[in-house]
C-alpha cells in the first residue's frame, strides 16, 4: 500500500511540475509587447519627417498594430510635373521604378487597431503620416530597413 502511495504522489509531481514549465516557458504570442521591445525596431524620441502618402496597402501582418506595407502616393503630382520629369532620362527611369515598386513603410498604431493583409489604409486631408523610427528585417535577398510610420491628426 505504501509504494502504491508513493507512486501516486511521483506521478502527480510530475504532472504539476510538467504543468509549471509548460505555463512558465510555453509560447509567448507577443500581445501585450510593446512595438518598441520587438526586434530590429528602432524608434525616434520625437517624430520624424512627414511622409508623402495618400494611402498604405498592407502586404504582411508582422504582429499586432503593426504591418509592413507598400506607400501610395496618388494624386500629388500635376501632368506637367510628370512631362518635366519625362524630359529628363534617369529621373524618368526612377519614377517608373518608383509607380511599379512603391516604398515599403512598417506601419504601427496606439489604437489597437489589428491590420490585415491586402487592407487599403487611407491617410485623410486631416491626418498625416510619420516617420517614428526604422525596422531591420531579413529577407531572401539580405536585410532591409524600412521606415517605422504612423498616421497622426
Amino acid at each position: 500500500m505504501k509504494n502504491i502511495l508513493i507512486y501516486i504522489a511521483g506521478v502527480l509531481t510530475g504532472v504539476v511540475l510538467t504543468i509549471l514549465i509548460t505555463i512558465l516557458l510555453g509560447p509567448n504570442n507577443n500581445e501585450n509587447t510593446p512595438i518598441e521591445k520587438l526586434q530590429g525596431i528602432t524608434l525616434f524620441d520625437e517624430p520624424g519627417d512627414i511622409i508623402e502618402a495618400t494611402q498604405f496597402k498592407v502586404f504582411q501582418v508582422v504582429d499586432s498594430g503593426a504591418a509592413l506595407a507598400f506607400s501610395i502616393n496618388i494624386g500629388k503630382e500635376s501632368a506637367a510635373s510628370l512631362n518635366d520629369k519625362i524630359k529628363d532620362l534617369p529621373s524618368a527611369v526612377h519614377m517608373l521604378i518608383d509607380a511599379f515598386v512603391p516604398p515599403v513603410v512598417l506601419l504601427i498604431n496606439d489604437e489597437g487597431k489589428l491590420y490585415y493583409d491586402d487592407q487599403i489604409i487611407k491617410v485623410s486631408r486631416e491626418q498625416s503620416a510619420r516617420q517614428m523610427g526604422v525596422y531591420q528585417y531579413s529577407t531572401e535577398s539580405g536585410y532591409k530597413t524600412v521606415p517605422i510610420v504612423k498616421i497622426i491628426k
